[in-house]
């Protein structure tokens, strides 16, 4: 017999991570301080290998490590002196760890080791260390095809634990105890015997019932219950304080002390193992089904919702996301290993996917390969299923040793669809890119639900990992779709992934995918790929995303019958980077970070889009974009040469171009917080023919229209308290385009009922020409139309054809042929920065005059409501000129209120007369140091006395 050291770490750092609080839930005292320190060795047989196909040992490599918890209540209080509470509780403290050292045939570490209840397991997980709550294992849903005990012996996928040992001794003792560990699941043989004509199988998915015969769930990640663990009770120095004489060794003299350990260890160990020959044997050619439940202990239990309906063996060695075979087989016989959770079942049922179909066998026996004529066969009441933890076994016969019952085989013969595997399974179940194919290639129906099983590499120590298994969707998998349907593909085949966002992988040259719903959303990761016809994505919770790099064309669908990509009304397109819509489309939601085009300079499409959100580029080529809440960001930008409909609440931060010829259908409420160009041509138009909601364009910024800009009848609106530049396009003096600004209101009230001159916030249509083709419905809320008079024109002219009732000046102007009696005549003056030596002569009030510049203004007895004087520039009135600044108004049109803003100066050589109480802010000047002589405040409205 060898010795394996177990000489644990020194208790501080054993648990050096962990504070008392974290054990307060064990024990109100520290669960380790005053406990006896041992030197601790453990004694074990040595192994070669692992596991030993006929024994029930294992073995250890170098790279092993063990660790150890302990699973005692704590420390309590005796007669004042702190003793161990040996009772078994669910959670556990410390995590010690070992490492194997082959050449030495021990456990190492450095240091003593508490006296205390120790369960020990492998393989050692760190989080062990902070999580309180019972050691954790994880367990791998997909399997490899194993021919040996490469992969079930493998600690990726094995986990092994030992009874609990209490043990104690004397401070500083020397103490050898027999550790024996046994795996929680079983190495289970499954010999099979199918049709000749099978040649390959590809894998098999497994079920199962418990006893009560309900779904098992296996544990994906467990705990070990340490309450329900057998207990090796190792306790021989009756001295010390925390010695209980209900935990003592067993046995007595003429027994060895280390005899009688390892008889106890191997109680414990038989108890763990329900172990041939022992008294806590399960013998299943004999054993009732109705005392099976007192008999097998179940350690184990599922950490929260991590569980699996079935469990995989992947019997194809390929990963490398392309068409590959399964193992092959002949005369249809397959043997291979699996590592299956120990339990009690009613029944297990495996689902053999093979070259000629899927087939089904239900195992609800235990001698499943005797004939059920036979004599020796099994009655009612002797049927259930029990798999031993560390046990070897062929499901084809457990009633006898797995020696004996070698070459004995499960006949699988039952043919399944794969509607009818789906039934069972809820689905076709896919755990990687090869199976995939394999699955369109066997298929046997057009519409198929598919179960995708993805698992990371499991690589939790340095036995070879677990091979990840996801399945993509690539240019392998759509030429499979092609070439199995290639008369209808692309018009009856419905292959719906249910469980999983799946992830598409382009190429350079783009490849078609028909025929796929994508229920929980997907990802083109890289590449270029064609989505062409029955293609949806749905799902409340998931979206396609398009990553950066990635470009998609939605290529199908007609004017007539949009092709539906989207058919729930929360489903979501995120591309980040390039979409092309080249045919029509329906899509629920797009939120676009890169780029999005509908349609090409020589093809039309169509799209329709609930609501998007525009983070980059947008363009439509050529064709139709229908669309309800758009939402234009402020670095984003549309560009459109078709036809876009906005039928949604919508609003734009950033830049919208629309293009020569092309027409933009307002039918909801835009807010325009951006930029839009409407080009030569171009139509705005608020409503459409035949809509149900009105139509209400709203610029709080800048539109530049070159085109035409208007509302149809009925309720609809365009409103302006931003910017509009209406411009009409000239070549040599001539123009060239004619635009037309057609809008409802220019102002954000009705300006004629305002109390006061901050009611209002009033729009301003600026006209490249005099003459231009533009109006503004409502006639109070008029707001400012503007334009630029030549700086050569010394004299402004009334003429019947003006638009404008603002003018802007770069040198001096002669205003005086415009009066009140002019219908069309001038309200707001203002006189740019940087003027030629204005002067400026009225003869009708005005409701603005704002001077930029040093100017004259030459006036007789004229009202102004506001006087606007920038920082550092001197309004001029000189001698025999009388201005006044009282309130003005047009009735029915507009109202402003007497102000004066003073950021320069008011030089006033004649008179100014206001209604004003006093001087406002601001420098006021006149040729006497009493400026009382140029400035009358408190006047009467209009009265220059």
């Amino acid at each position: 017999m060898k010795k394996i050291l177990f000489s644990a770490i020194v208790l501080a750092g054993m648990v050096a991570s962990c504070t008392n609080e974290e054990f307060e839930n064990l024990n109100s005292n520290d669960v380790v301080k005053n406990r006896t320190q041992i030197n601790l060795t453990l004694t074990g047989e040595n192994a070669e290998t692992r596991f030993i196909p006929n024994g029930l040992n294992l073995g250890y490599e170098n790279s092993d490590g063990l660790g150890a918890v302990l699973v005692d209540k704590g420390v309590k209080d005796k007669d004042g002196t702190n003793v161990v509470d040996w009772d078994i509780v669910a959670s556990h403290v410390g995590n010690n760890k070992w490492t194997w050292n082959e050449s030495k045939s021990t456990f190492t570490t450095n240091g003593t080791t508490s006296i205390g209840a120790w369960m020990f397991y492998s393989r050692y997980n760190s989080d062990m260390t902070t999580n309180r709550n019972g050691v954790e294992y994880t367990f791998p849903q997909i399997q490899e095809y194993a021919q040996d005990f490469e992969w079930i012996a493998n600690n990726n996928v094995n986990f092994v634990v030992s009874p609990i040992y209490r043990v104690d001794g004397f401070e500083g003792e020397n103490v050898e105890i027999p550790v024996k560990q046994a795996s929680i699941n079983s190495y289970v043989k499954l010999n099979l015997q199918l049709p000749t004509t099978v040649s390959q199988v590809q894998k098999i998915v497994l079920t199962a019932k418990d006893a009560g015969g309900s779904d098992v769930k296996f544990p994906t990640k467990g705990r070990i219950d340490n309450t329900k663990m057998p207990v090796a009770n190792m306790l021989t120095d009756t001295e010390n304080p925390s010695y209980d004489v209900n935990y003592a060794l067993p046995g007595s003299l003429p027994s060895t002390v280390a005899e009688r350990k390892e008889k106890e260890s191997a109680r414990a160990y038989a108890q763990l193992v329900n172990q041939r020959g022992s008294d806590y044997d399960i013998d299943l050619a004999e054993a009732e089904d109705a005392g099976l439940a007192s008999s097998f202990s179940v350690i184990t239990k599922a950490v929260g919702d991590n569980t699996a309906g079935f469990l995989v063996l992947d019997c194809v060695s390929d990963h490398t996301n392309q068409k590959a075979n399964g193992v092959t087989v002949t005369d249809g016989k397959f043997m291979s290993y699996m590592a299956i959770p120990a339990g009690i079942y009613k029944s297990i049922t495996l689902y053999v996917y093979t070259d000629k179909g899927i087939y089904k066998k239900e195992i609800a026996e235990r001698d499943a390969a005797i004939d059920g004529s036979a004599p020796d066969k099994l009655p009612a009441g002797k049927k259930s299923i029990v798999l031993k933890r560390q046990t070897r076994v062929n499901l084809a016969n457990l009633t006898k040793r797995v020696s004996e019952v070698e070459d004995a085989v499960i006949k699988v013969e039952e043919t399944k669809t794969a509607a009818e595997v789906a039934a069972d399974l809820g689905g076709v179940v896919i755990t990687k890119t090869a199976d995939l194919i394999a699955a369109i290639e066997g298929a046997t129906d057009k519409s198929i639900n598919f179960l995708v099983v993805n698992q990371p590499i499991q690589n939790l120590g340095t036995d070879t990992p677990v091979p990840a298994h996801e399945s993509i969707i690539n240019k392998a998998v759509a030429g499979a779709v092609l070439t199995k349907w290639a008369a209808d593909a692309r018009t009856n085949v419905t292959l719906n992934f249910l469980n999983q966002r799946m992830i598409i992988e382009g190429e350079e040259e783009p490849f078609d995918l028909v025929g796929m719903k994508f229920t929980k959303g997907a990802t083109l990761i890289s590449g270029k790929v064609n989505l062409a016809e029955r293609i949806s994505f749905e799902n409340n919770d998931d979206k396609f995303i398009v990553n950066s790099g990635a470009t998609a064309n939605f290529t199908k669908g007609t004017n007539a019958s949009a092709q539906s990509f989207a058919v729930t009304s929360n489903s979501e397109i995120e591309n980040n980077g390039i979409v092309n819509f080249v045919g029509y489309a329906d899509i629920t939601t797009l939120t676009n970070n890169g780029t999005v085009t509908v349609g090409t300079s020589e093809v039309a499409a169509g799209l329709k889009t609930t609501t998007i959100t525009n983070n980059s580029t947008f363009t439509v080529n050529k064709g139709e974009w229908e669309t309800g809440a758009l939402t234009n960001a402020t670095s984003a930008s549309i560009s459109n040469s078709g036809s876009v409909d906005v039928t949604g609440a919508s609003t734009n931060s950033g830049s919208i171009n629309n293009d020569t010829d092309a027409v933009i259908n307002v039918v909801n409420t835009f807010t325009n917080s951006g930029t839009i160009t409407n080009d030569v041509k171009a139509k705005i138009i608020s409503g459409k023919a035949g809509a149900s909601t009105t139509g209400n364009l709203i610029n709080n910024k800048t539109v530049t229209n070159y085109g035409e800009m208007y509302c149809l009848n009925g309720n609809h609106t365009i409103k302006n308290v931003g910017t509009i530049e209406a411009i009409d396009k000239e070549e040599n003096g001539t123009k060239i385009s004619i635009s037309r600004t057609y809008i409802t209101e220019n102002s954000s009230v009705d300006e004629s009922s305002v109390a006061a001159n901050g009611d209002v916030t009033r729009g301003e249509i600026k006209i490249s020409h005099r003459d231009i083709d533009m109006t503004v419905a409502k006639k109070a809320f008029q707001g400012r139309i503007s334009w630029l008079v030549p700086s050569n024109m010394s004299a402004l002219t009334h003429n019947s054809e003006d638009k404008f009732n603002m003018i802007y000046l770069d040198a001096s102007c002669d205003l005086s042929d415009y009066t009140n009696a002019n219908v069309n005549h001038i309200k707001y003056v203002t006189v740019n920065e940087n003027a030629t030596l204005p002067k400026v002569t009225l003869t009708s009030p005005l409701i603005e005059f704002v001077a930029n510049e040093d100017v004259t203004l030459r006036v007789d007895k004229k009202a102004i409501a506001i006087l606007n004087i920038a920082e550092g520039k001197t309004l001029t009135v000189p001698t025999n000129n009388i201005v006044g600044v009282y309130d003005v108004e047009e009735t029915g049109v507009v109202k402003a209120f007497a102000d004066i803003v003073n950021k320069g100066t008011m030089l006033v050589g004649g008179k100014c007369f206001s209604s004003i109480t006093g001087y406002p802010s601001g420098v006021f000047a006149s040729g006497s140091g009493n400026v009382d002589e140029a400035y009358f405040w408190s006047q009467t409205a209009n009265t220059y006395n």
